[in-house]
């Protein structure tokens, strides 16, 4: 077994940048409404123990909050996630 530190961070959309927040964070919003309710993806690393032969271990997670917002200017987009494993 090894320790392994995992960390992600948003560092890009291919739209505007402006259409979000949280970029070089580990949460990535989008919606005009308040900040506590529009859409938003969020990765969490941990610091775990893992096998080393192979078999798989959970090094974080990535969760998807899908509001009701009004349509953003760009409905579709492809998000930069940077992810760190030491």
């Amino acid at each position: 077994m090894v320790n392994v530190l995992s960390s992600g961070i948003w560092t890009g959309a291919n739209v505007d940048a402006s259409q979000f927040s949280g970029l070089q964070t580990k949460r990535l919003a989008w919606g005009a409404v308040a900040d506590d309710v529009k859409s938003a993806y969020v990765v969490k690393g941990c610091s775990t123990q893992v096998a080393v032969d192979g078999v798989p271990s959970v090094i974080g997670s990535f969760k998807h909050y899908n509001r009701v917002i009004p349509m953003p200017p760009y409905p579709m987009f492809t998000a930069e996630l940077t992810v760190t494993v030491a």
